[in-house]
């Protein structure tokens, strides 16, 4: 694992710039001026500006542009996927002389779509930059600056080939004094959580809410405007969400319903027995209730239990739905019969789908007819209300999900101040490929399906893989956007890595425009055979009694109703049938053995080996453990490891020209790596090492400042930054006197080329291993390869 142990000492090379610490790990100073970059790491090439030909719309189960005819659902359509990545708070509103070069940094790493992410989170009049499109007077009241600031840079975003994916409701909360509404409860001053959903259910709140999204829409010029790809309407909320979830997000139920506002649930709650039962004596009977002094009260969570002197009918469910969990899995059959316990809570079930279905309706047409496009719509994420959201999403555009791995765990909560923090040491190569491959099992087959936040998060080991490892998953499930959580927070340019962004972490930038343009261009080929899984109204309902969606619910339903296990998604393109009956399978997967191997040619994985081999004719490259016993090889590539102990790698190598990889006479091979911020106060400087987190075996942390003792903030990496040194060994398929291979610098210019003494040929097969980090003077992420320079040529599109 990367940065094992605890750093104590540095031996410092006769460069400041080099370190090695006392476990033998070896460090470079990088930097990447991400204004000044330009050569082989420059992807800006795939992007042309965004005019009228590339009106977004949906097209069966993905998304498409209208071509040169303007017109959706004819000849000239074209497929598009997206690559992009989110930007929050201040990193929305650059000022006007400063939104040109941003857009245009993001142009070079193949970013084709930004998800304009928190613009409603922190109302405020700020200018200098300001934080939120919001204002500080009642909801919607805007910010003139931000919406002036925000307007010019989609303009430029556009003119780099760049769309908008915009983000309404994210992270605004009532303030009742401010907005004139009702009082919450004691000790509620505002809204506990950003994903409370009284704003689904309370009229006047979503009466504010479609004005906000009309007169944004106005004030920001997308009406008609193609630059805008995609709109979410409800980040992470829902009803369906705050009910399930209590046991992993607090009291989101209560704060669901404060007292001044459950009485408006409650009236649509009765309405809707009423409709399915006729009257509240036909439900109770059904429920076995009749004895129940409330019959229509909100019943508590599915997952906290409530207990009283004379517990209502919702209370005395929810504490027989905590033991039925205790006592049911997710079985063949199980729904089938339900119990009066079952029956009742999927009713309830199907009342708060109900509800969020009519909430996101509603706005759905707002922003239909505010944008007067095609613009493809989606409502929440799908971990906010799990596979009821395929219920309540039946008209929504497209399906949307957030994962993460290795997300950081606070022990106050609080992630801006915390100083006692941890990260789980776990890789996305290893066990955490499951959370990934999980993602597959929450699609619906008839819609697009985008992930618009991923990360594995700085300071995890390995976390550089999770760009290409991602890009591979999604790509052999053929999925239409992919969204890294984030770019940035900020308009400060970054020199050491913060937080989630990528700015700064430049181990994992490294990768971030060739895993681009591997997704893009559809270089990665989809798993041959489409796999639908049938879903009834049953089976719905029953997995959403198990509360907030995971991914083992899930994975269980598939391996138990259809015999395949999660690793059939490396060969089997998978999603949900949503059935709008309890009827016959209309289609079924082939069933498999659990046990039988899943190969897929191009990408294979080992968990046990916590490793990932892509191996297509565009692409090659090795993510995850390499021991030192077995080079890794394949017809034109191989590697191994130099060193004495087993060590992590992320390596890619692509074209730069537009021929295969045994075509190529030029080629960009690019090394991520953990990137580290510098020790304060450390003379000579050197990498602030990962330790072990006290008391918690399989967590880390970040070593103690050495003055205070303190662990820093997970906010606070110290510039200059560090890249690890790899001891790996590349095999290319050339003789060494055809190759030239130049080291790049922090602004993709060439260094001097290789040395001959990191370069061994292999007289037996013609080859050449070399040693790309052989060298502290050599070692950079990237290294520029050409074979025949005479014939050299950068034609990429």
């Amino acid at each position: 694992m990367a940065f094992s142990g605890c750093i104590q000492a540095t031996t410092v090379q006769p460069s400041d710039s080099f370190a090695k610490t006392d476990d033998g790990t070896k460090y470079f100073r990088f930097t990447i001026n991400e204004d000044q970059l330009s050569g082989a790491p420059d992807f800006s090439a795939l992007n042309q500006p965004i005019n009228g030909t590339g009106q977004v719309f949906v097209k069966g189960r993905h998304f498409y542009t209208v071509g040169k005819d303007t017109l959706p659902g004819t000849e000239d359509d074209q497929r598009i996927r997206f690559f992009g990545v989110n930007l929050s708070f201040a990193a929305n509103f650059p000022a006007a002389d400063k939104a040109e070069a941003m857009a245009k940094r993001l142009r070079k790493l193949g970013i084709n779509a930004v998800r304009l992410h928190h613009l409603d989170t922190m109302p405020s009049d700020e200018t200098s930059p300001p934080r939120s499109v919001l204002g500080s007077g009642p909801y919607p009241t805007f910010n003139p600056e931000a919406i002036h600031r925000l307007r010019t840079f989609i303009r430029a975003l556009a003119a780099q080939g760049i769309y908008v994916n915009l983000n309404l409701r994210v992270g605004y909360r009532v303030r009742p004094a401010i907005d004139g509404m009702p009082a919450l409860d004691k000790g509620q001053t505002r809204a506990a959580s950003v994903g409370t959903p009284i704003h689904v259910y309370y009229p006047p709140l979503i009466e504010r809410q479609e004005r906000y999204a009309r007169e944004l829409i106005r004030a920001l010029e997308l009406e008609r405007n193609p630059a805008l790809a995609l709109v979410e309407i409800n980040n992470e909320s829902s009803l369906l969400a705050a009910w399930q979830g209590d046991a992993w997000f607090g009291d989101s139920w209560s704060n669901a319903i404060p007292s001044a506002y459950a009485p408006i649930l409650r009236r649509h709650w009765e309405s809707w027995i009423k409709t399915h039962y006729g009257s509240l004596e036909a439900a109770c009977k059904a429920w076995d209730s009749c004895n129940d002094p409330d019959v229509a009260a909100l019943p508590a969570t599915t997952i906290s239990g409530m207990s009283s002197a004379n517990p209502s009918l919702g209370e005395r469910i929810s504490n027989r739905i905590i033991r039925l969990g205790h006592d049911i899995g997710i079985t063949a059959g199980s729904s089938d019969n339900p119990s009066p316990v079952q029956r009742y809570t999927y009713d309830f079930l199907s009342f708060l789908a109900s509800m969020d279905q009519a909430y996101l309706d509603r706005m759905h047409a707002v922003i239909r007819q505010a944008t007067d496009t095609p613009v493809p719509i989606t409502g929440t994420q799908m971990t906010y209300g799990g596979i009821m959201n395929l219920t309540s999403h039946q008209n929504m555009d497209y399906i949307d999900d957030h994962i993460y791995v290795g997300h950081h765990v606070y022990a106050n909560g609080n992630p801006w101040q915390s100083t006692d923090w941890r990260v789980q040491d776990m890789t996305t190569s290893g066990t955490g490929m499951a959370r990934l491959l999980g993602l597959s099992l929450r699609r619906a087959h008839n819609k697009p399906f985008v992930v618009s936040e991923f990360n594995q998060p700085f300071p995890t080991p390995g976390g550089s893989e999770i760009l290409p490892l991602m890009v591979a998953v999604a790509s052999v499930q053929d999925w239409d956007g992919l969204f890294l959580y984030r770019y940035d927070d900020s308009l400060e340019n970054k020199e050491a890595p913060w937080y989630f962004s990528l700015s700064g972490d430049w181990g994992k930038y490294a990768l971030t425009a060739q895993s681009a343009h591997l997704f893009r261009a559809f270089l990665i080929p989809r798993a041959a055979t489409d796999t639908p899984l049938p879903l009834s109204i049953k089976d719905r309902l029953f997995i959403g009694t198990q509360g907030h969606i995971r991914t083992l619910t899930l994975e269980k339903h598939l391996e138990q109703h259809f015999g395949l296990p999660l690793q059939s998604a490396w060969t089997n393109r998978l999603s949900q049938a949503v059935l709008e009956k309890d009827e016959p399978p209309r289609v079924s997967p082939t069933p498999r053995g659990t046990n039988q191997a899943t190969i897929n040619p191009h990408v294979q994985h080992d968990e046990a080996a916590a490793r990932v081999i892509l191996n297509t004719p565009e692409a090659w490259g090795i993510f995850g453990k390499l021991d030192t016993l077995n080079p890794i090889k394949s017809a034109s590539f191989a590697i191994r490891n130099t060193t004495k102990r087993d060590q992590s790698v992320q390596l890619l190598v692509t074209p730069l020209d537009r021929h295969t990889l045994q075509q190529s006479r030029h080629l960009l091979v690019s090394l991520g790596s953990d990137t580290a911020g510098s020790q304060p106060g450390s003379i000579p400087p050197r990498p602030k090492g990962l330790i072990p987190y006290p008391g918690r075996p399989g967590w880390l942390t970040l070593e103690p400042d050495p003055l205070t003792k303190v662990r820093s903030a997970m906010l606070s990496a110290h510039p200059p930054s560090w890249l690890k040194r790899t001891g790996i060994e590349l095999q290319l398929p050339y003789t060494t006197d055809q190759l030239i291979i130049y080291p790049l610098n922090g602004s993709g210019k060439r260094l001097p080329a290789l040395p001959d003494n990191l370069m061994r040929p292999d007289p037996h097969s013609g080859t050449t291993w070399v040693s790309l980090h052989g060298s502290p003077e050599t070692a950079s992420p990237w290294y520029e390869v050409v074979i025949n320079p005479d014939a050299q040529t950068d034609s990429r599109p």
